[in-house]
């Protein structure tokens, strides 16, 4: 039986916000139902200017563009503490109480 990667969640922001494309899952802090997505970061194309209503890093969430869904509402923000998978990556929440800088 093959044994289940797994990674940090200081490893799975980074993975988050290195720009490369990515499969992430996460429960949504919304509904608490699961979500996939391919998404990357660091996508300037489709943005309108302004500034984001809230603080992404005091609400600890990782700006993504997903890929699938298009110019008119292909921003995303993936919460930070309920990653599940990235990359088919299990993440391991051992680290909880270490200082992240994300």
């Amino acid at each position: 039986m093959k044994t289940q990667k797994r990674i940090t969640r200081n490893e799975a922001v980074t993975i988050l916000k290195s720009g490369k494309f990515c499969n992430v899952t996460f429960i949504k802090r919304s509904d608490d139902s699961q979500r996939s997505m391919v998404c990357r970061s660091n996508v300037k194309k489709h943005l309108k200017g302004g500034t984001a209503a809230y603080n992404f890093k005091e609400k600890e969430l990782v700006s993504v563009y997903e890929v699938n869904k298009g110019a008119d509402n292909g921003y995303k923000a993936v919460p930070i503490e309920r990653i599940i998978r990235i990359n088919g990556k299990q993440v391991v929440w051992w680290d909880l109480l270490l200082q992240s800088s994300f």
